[in-house]
């Protein structure tokens, strides 16, 4: 899933790994670096409710479930690569 994080004025939306969910709550680690926010760091851990999530994705054989902060990139992708991951998607 994906997270908002905060930094000022600034904020940015992290891949949180290794979810876990208890008492309404998920858990997990940031899992990129910033590249905006400048309070957080990779594997740092993070905390997030569900009404707080940008984004989620799971994978299941080759298809990509969710994932959806992908769609406005794909046009800056080569049209072989970018085609090849739309064919992925489960919409």
């Amino acid at each position: 899933m994906k997270a908002p994080i905060h930094d000022g004025d600034q904020t940015e939306h992290f891949w949180i790994v290794n979810v876990t969910y208890e008492n309404e709550t998920f858990s997990g680690r940031i899992g990129n670096d910033p590249g905006i926010v400048k309070n957080v760091k990779t594997g740092q851990a993070w905390k997030i409710k569900k009404d707080e999530i940008s984004d989620w994705m799971y994978t299941k054989g080759d298809r990509i479930h969710g994932g959806f902060t992908i769609d406005p990139l794909l046009d800056s992708y080569p049209k072989e690569e970018a085609d090849a991951l739309r064919s992925k998607l489960v919409r």
